[in-house]
């Protein structure tokens, strides 16, 4: 059985989205014929364990300066896959430089070397912005093949040996059964699920409840609380919307909160950090037949027929969702039943994946 060994910033068992998605396509490999491990970084001190059977080791997130360039710079990486043996390495949004040591060293060694690609951040500091300057543009065109998580870098990447993989999902795992939580009124429930960050827009999301001037709305948010969104967006909620933080809870908590939603809404500005990557919440959403409120952003759209299985606008301005708003506000409970049910979707589970998978790694 071939070796694929997995190295980036997830952090194992289950503790990011990186490591849900990780998670995934190794259980894709398994079922196509390869091994996998996993090493990755950990803030808990969780260095190594088992999780579905594949094992995992981990280093220390860098917390400072010197650790940081350590890592960035890949010290002990290539010793680490000559401990392992593995005929692939897959390299999960790694450090450019790191990254070239690793394409160097198995270049000479007869691994095959391949990029997951989910992201095109531009972080604020200098040595950051010109470490993903580099992976982006130069660094990846060198790794013998490319994970695509959206169609903007599929296009982007195009002409390379490429496979373009959303975020997955096991619809196998007990976590997809998980009872709803008991309502006892006649409103719309709506969740947010998010760090409340600003990419996210969150305000947008409570001024345009406020702005439809409906009553009918509920609002869960999970992952800040209140005091976190008036430091965020330095703006209070308004004491007349019916609106309650839950602040972090644990995934399965999260997904409770999603199962027992009319909609799931989250909306994100059209700029390239979020056209490059892909929300897992959407696939999430769409997976547990939870029809979702946003914007254009992404590739999303091949999967949303809009007003029939969710409801998406182009630009997240204040018109546009206070104009949507109304409309699902007028929405009867056999309306939301429908749209449900049109909802669900299979097209994220992993398995089907598989053969796409598979043929990717021999054509490399």
């Amino acid at each position: 059985m071939k070796r694929v060994l997995y190295i980036g910033g997830f952090e194992m068992p289950d503790k990011n989205a990186a490591a849900q998605r990780v998670l995934s396509i190794a259980k894709a490999l398994r079922k196509a014929g390869y091994e996998t491990l996993f090493y990755g970084i950990t803030e808990t001190g969780d260095y190594q364990g088992n999780i579905d059977g594949f094992q995992y080791e981990a280093c220390s997130r860098p917390n400072r300066t010197v650790s940081w360039f350590e890592y960035a710079l890949g010290k002990g990486i290539t010793e680490y896959i000559k401990q392992k043996s593995p005929d692939y390495v897959f390299l999960y949004n790694y450090p450019s430089m790191a990254q070239e040591r690793v394409v160097s060293y198995c270049k000479r060694h007869g691994i095959k070397t391949v990029g997951d690609i989910t992201e095109w951040y531009r972080p604020t500091s200098l040595p950051k912005r010109i470490d993903t300057w580099y992976r982006m543009r130069v660094s990846n065109k060198h790794l013998d093949g490319i994970i695509a998580i959206s169609r903007y870098l599929a296009d982007y990447y195009k002409g390379r040996t490429l496979i373009q993989l959303p975020p997955l999902v096991d619809k196998q795992e007990r976590k997809w059964g998980i009872q709803p939580i008991e309502r006892h009124d006649e409103k719309i429930h709506l969740v947010y699920i998010g760090t409340g960050s600003v990419k996210d827009r969150l305000d947008k999301i409570v001024e345009g409840i406020n702005l439809s001037g409906t009553d009918r709305f509920h609002l869960d948010v999970i992952g800040i609380n209140g005091e976190q969104f008036c430091k965020i967006y330095q703006q209070q909620v308004p004491n007349n919307l019916d609106v309650v933080f839950h602040g972090r809870l644990p995934h399965q908590d999260a997904l409770r909160y999603l199962m027992s939603a009319d909609f799931q809404i989250f909306f994100r500005d059209n700029i390239r950090v979020n056209n490059a990557g892909f929300p897992t919440k959407f696939v999430e959403s769409m997976s547990a037949g939870i029809p979702v409120i946003t914007n254009r952003i992404s590739n999303i759209g091949d999967y949303i027929n809009n007003g029939v299985n969710s409801f998406m606008i182009e630009q997240p301005d204040d018109n546009e969702i206070c104009s949507i708003l109304k409309k699902v506000s007028l929405l009867t409970s056999e309306d939301i039943c429908e749209i449900k049910n049109k909802c669900l979707k299979e097209d994220f589970d992993y398995s089907h994946y598989v053969d796409k998978l598979k043929d990717f790694l021999e054509n490399l």
